[in-house]
C-alpha cells in the first residue's frame, strides 16, 4: 500500500511518518506517569507535582478550576488532591461566603516541592530551550509550543479556540 505524503512548509512526511513522530511525543507526554524525587527525597507524579505548581500560582482554586486547567475529569483530579491531602502537600478550606465551595492551598511541605520542582525543571529544561533558541527562530519556537499546548489538550474545543491576547 503507498503512503500519502503530507505536503506543507514542513519537510514531506507520510502520514505514517507524522504518526510515528506524533506517538514518540504521545509516550513521552505518557511518561507523566513515572515517579521521581524533585529534590525533597519523597516520590511525586508529574500530576502532583504540576498540580502543585498551578495550585501555587493560584490559591484557593477549586477542584472545577484544576480540572479545567489540565482539562481533565474531575474524578481524575479528586484523586491527585486526595493523594496530596494524604501526603499533607495540600489543605482544603470551605468558602467563607459559599460553605459548598472547597478551596485548595499550599500547606508549607507543598510550597518547598513547588520551589524544587520548579528549580528542577529549570535546571532539565533552559538548557534545551537554549538549544532551541540557537537552532530556530522565536516564531517558529512559538509556532511549534502553540502546537503542542493545543495537542496536550486534543478533544477539549477550548483547545482549538483563537489563543487570547
Amino acid at each position: 500500500m503507498e503512503q500519502q505524503t503530507v505536503k506543507g512548509k514542513y519537510p514531506e512526511k507520510t502520514y505514517f511518518e507524522l504518526s510515528d513522530i506524533l506517538t514518540t511525543f504521545a509516550m513521552m507526554e505518557n511518561a507523566g506517569t513515572m515517579h521521581r524525587d524533585y529534590g525533597t527525597g519523597t516520590l511525586y507524579t508529574p500530576a502532583e507535582v504540576h498540580t502543585i505548581s498551578y495550585i501555587a500560582a493560584h490559591p484557593g482554586c477549586s477542584n472545577s478550576q484544576i480540572s479545567a486547567a489540565f482539562a481533565k475529569t474531575l474524578g481524575a483530579t479528586s484523586q491527585v488532591l486526595n493523594r496530596l491531602k494524604k501526603k499533607d502537600l495540600i489543605r482544603v478550606e470551605k468558602n467563607k461566603s459559599n460553605r459548598k465551595i472547597l478551596e485548595v492551598y499550599l500547606t508549607e511541605q507543598g510550597d518547598t516541592l513547588d520551589k524544587a520542582h520548579r528549580k528542577m525543571d529549570t535546571e532539565i529544561w533552559a538548557p534545551i530551550v537554549e538549544y532551541l533558541k540557537e537552532k530556530f527562530s522565536e516564531e517558529e519556537i512559538n509556532t511549534a509550543f502553540s502546537v503542542i499546548e493545543r495537542l496536550l489538550h486534543f478533544g477539549d474545543d477550548s483547545a482549538f479556540a483563537e489563543p487570547k491576547e
